[in-house]
């Protein structure tokens, strides 16, 4: 028979612990991507997850005999393994990531290197894990049911963690406290000064970790390079990370006009993930000189419709006379800033994603509607124009421009 020292409570407790950080762990790595590389690199990291699963079930299945025999050890060890690799490897695994050029593993075998060497980094925190899960699973056999409720009740909650972390720390900040989980529960089932020490720095890291540097390719590293750039405002959050930036050198005038003699006003930018996401314009004058002006020379709207709203198009709505504008944002953080920024009675901020709020809307009033450029990127304009002309029994007419 095998050794069941350990008391069963314990047990439970540290299968719920190492649960919550793995599920917590795979939300706060994709944050963690989008941040640095960009979006379509964090769907691998279910992936890579379930490779560490099902690497760790080949293992468990190759040397079953020889691992139930040591289970104890084997389980601080592997606990303590995922505490490393939250704190050295997924750090490193970021910074790999975010010099990774994709167009050149076209062209370029060399550049694969550094991609697996990313994948593989990330693959260790995920197969450590599994690796204790499957070992406490097929050694108490006879308290299954008992087993499999603290790791499904740990997942449960490790999804709600995730998502409260990046309500309040960065993706790195994550990571750190991942490992003070996965360090919590080596030290439940062991009480070493090991594991001791593992906790408290894990912890000590959540202060002292430094933020990971964003790929050289996005747009927000492009912004901190100018001249007296800097970041006003940096508000973490499960949607997305916004940072607004500004610089003397970053100006909006999209779209101006060639006879154009002015100055280009000097606006803060805004990114969500480092990515370019909209600007505060506060002297939207300018625009008048632009094609955003051209919804206003075919007509006087009276009601306004901004979807996915980004800043110029708001300021510049309520620079005109006698318009009634609901912008809708899907961002509570960017929703809120527009509502700080542009403080007028006419303006109706709505915290809802576009598409959803044009396909509730039984009767839309507005005479314009104002699709900004990042509603593009997220469907085509053909999709977009679909939607429109179906439901132009309920939609008045209208004039669209773009930023």
């Amino acid at each position: 028979m095998y050794c069941t020292s350990m008391r069963l409570s314990t047990i439970d407790i540290a299968l719920f612990v190492c649960s919550l950080a793995l599920i917590a762990l795979q939300i706060v790595l994709m944050q963690a991507l989008a941040q640095v590389q960009g979006h379509h690199f964090a769907y691998a990291v279910i992936s890579l997850a379930l490779l560490g699963f099902g690497s760790s079930g080949t293992v468990l299945a190759l040397a079953r005999n020889t691992l139930l025999l040591h289970v104890e050890v084997i389980s601080q060890f592997c606990l303590m393994g995922a505490a490393v690799s939250c704190l050295l490897a997924l750090p490193l695994a970021l910074q790999i990531a975010a010099v990774t050029d994709f167009p050149l593993l076209f062209i370029d075998l060399r550049s694969w290197g550094l991609l697996l060497a990313s994948t593989g980094l990330v693959f260790l925190p995920f197969f450590s894990g599994a690796l204790f899960l499957g070992l406490i699973l097929m050694r108490d056999a006879e308290s299954i049911g008992r087993r499999y409720a603290a790791n499904l009740l740990g997942s449960a909650a490790g999804s709600g963690a995730g998502l409260l972390v990046l309500f309040s720390f960065s993706p790195a900040q994550g990571f750190a406290l991942c490992a003070a989980a996965f360090a919590f529960a080596s030290w439940l089932l062991r009480h070493t000064w090991l594991s001791a020490l593992l906790l408290f720095g894990a912890l000590a890291s959540v202060v002292l970790i430094t933020e990971i540097n964003p790929s050289p390719y996005k747009a927000i590293s492009y912004a901190l390079r100018l001249p007296q750039s800097q970041i006003i405002s940096d508000t973490p959050h499960p949607m997305g990370r916004i940072q607004i930036v500004q610089s003397p050198a970053l100006r909006y005038g999209h779209g101006l006009s060639l006879l154009f003699r002015g100055t280009v006003p000097i606006a803060p930018h805004i990114y969500r993930n480092g990515d370019a996401y909209g600007v505060l314009l506060t002297d939207a004058a300018v625009l008048n000189e632009s094609v955003q002006a051209l919804p206003f020379v075919l007509a006087t709207p009276l009601y306004a419709l901004v979807l996915h709203a980004g800043g110029a198009a708001v300021a510049h709505l309520l620079s005109q006379d006698n318009i009634r504008i609901d912008a809708v944002e899907p961002h509570p953080v960017l929703s809120q800033r527009l509502r700080e920024q542009y403080r007028d009675d006419r303006l109706t901020v709505v915290t809802r994603e576009g598409r959803a709020f044009l396909s509730a809307s039984k009767e839309l009033r507005s005479d314009s509607i104002t699709v900004t450029r990042f509603v593009w990127r997220g469907c085509r304009p053909a999709s977009l124009a679909g939607r429109l002309s179906v439901d132009a029994g309920i939609i008045p007419p209208f004039v669209g421009s773009a930023e």
